[in-house]
C-alpha cells in the first residue's frame, strides 16, 4: 500500500508543478488573431510571452521538474535579459506578410507602449531555432509558426503594458495587467 501512496504522490506533485508553469504561462502569454475581411484567411497568429523573473523562474522550475537539459540557457539569459524587456513570440502570417525582423523593410513592425503611452520600438529581434525544450516550454508553437526572442530597452511598464504588431494587411495589440 505505502508503494501506491508513494506514486500518487508523485504523479500529484508532477501534476501540480505542471500546473503552476500552466497558471504562470497564462498569466504572461497573450494572444491574438487577424483575418482577411473578404477570404477570412489568417493575415496573423501571434502569441507573446513576456520573459520577466516570474516566467524565466518557472521555466527554469519547470525543466528541472521535468529533467529537461536547459539546453537554451535560461539562466544565463536571465542575467541577460535583467538590462531589457524581453518577449518569446510566435508568429503565423501568410505567405506574402512572413518578414520580422530589424530591417527597416520588415513587414511586420513591433512596438512596446508602456505608462508613458509612447511607443517603444524593438533593439533586438531574434530568429529563434525551435528545440524540444521550446516545445516544452512554449507548447502553443505549431509546426507553421516561427518563434523570436524580441528585446525592448528598459522602460516604466505602468500597470497595463501594450505590445503592438502591425503591417499593412493588419494590426494587433495585446495587454497584460501588472499590478
Amino acid at each position: 500500500m505505502t508503494c501506491g501512496i508513494i506514486l500518487i504522490t508523485a504523479l500529484a506533485t508532477l501534476t501540480a508543478d505542471a500546473a503552476s508553469y500552466g497558471k504562470t504561462y497564462s498569466k504572461w502569454t497573450k494572444s491574438d488573431r487577424s483575418y482577411e475581411f473578404n477570404t477570412l484567411d489568417a493575415n496573423l497568429v501571434w502569441r507573446a510571452m513576456m520573459l520577466n523573473s516570474e516566467m524565466i523562474d518557472a521555466q527554469v522550475k519547470f525543466l528541472e521538474d521535468k529533467n529537461i537539459r536547459d539546453e537554451i540557457g535560461l539562466l544565463k539569459r536571465e542575467e541577460e535579459l535583467s538590462n531589457c524587456i524581453a518577449f518569446a513570440i510566435d508568429i503565423y502570417s501568410i505567405e506574402g506578410l512572413k518578414g520580422f525582423s530589424m530591417d527597416p523593410a520588415s513587414t511586420w513592425k513591433i512596438y512596446l507602449t508602456g505608462a508613458d503611452g509612447e511607443e517603444t520600438p524593438p533593439i533586438k529581434i531574434q530568429p529563434i531555432t525551435v528545440t524540444a525544450t521550446h516545445r516544452a516550454l512554449y507548447p502553443d508553437i505549431t509546426k507553421w509558426s516561427r518563434l523570436y526572442l524580441v528585446e525592448f530597452p528598459k522602460i516604466d511598464l505602468g500597470k497595463r503594458p501594450e505590445l503592438t504588431i502591425r503591417s499593412v494587411a493588419a494590426e494587433s495589440t495585446l495587454k497584460w495587467k501588472i499590478k
